[in-house]
């Protein structure tokens, strides 16, 4: 498996994206809430200590956030990580608070590596295995959601 970084695979989610015309900014609150959803996933997979659900969901995150920034016009730098010493839980609530509110998807990414720095994982590995899952996925847009085969 390719393991492309993060500035790699930020051009291919966006291409992707543009292929099932999620592109819109009326799409974004949709993404909002996929971004919502991703985190549930994330605090489903903390709480059931899956590391190999934690991987797909903190990859998730990171593509719905690279959407999100696209639809929005916010131009994405990856800052490295916070350093922050809240706890992996209080991360996450603050990713959805800094983007829900804000719109700080820069913010949101460095937290997101973070919580990788936290659980010993690696954000580049987490959204290679999100990127190869949805790479070649087929679908269709309804509503400005993506809805898979």
């Amino acid at each position: 498996m390719n393991n492309l970084q993060l500035t790699e695979l930020r051009p291919l989610i966006i291409q992707w994206a543009k292929d099932r015309n999620l592109l819109f900014e009326e799409n974004a609150p949709k993404q909002r809430l996929k971004l919502i959803e991703e985190c549930g996933e994330l605090a489903s997979a903390i709480l059931k200590n899956d590391v190999k659900l934690q991987k797909d969901a903190i990859g998730d995150i990171f593509v719905v956030l690279v959407i999100l920034a696209e639809q929005t016009e916010v131009e994405i730098e990856f800052l490295g990580y916070s350093k922050s010493f809240t706890s992996v839980e209080e991360k996450v609530s603050i990713i959805l608070y800094d983007v829900l509110k804000w719109n700080e998807i820069d913010n949101a990414i460095s937290y997101l590596q973070d919580i990788c720095v936290s659980m010993n994982l690696d954000l580049n590995e987490c959204c290679n295995i999100a990127w190869n899952e949805i790479k070649n996925r087929k679908g269709k847009t309804e509503n400005g959601t993506f809805i898979k085969n």
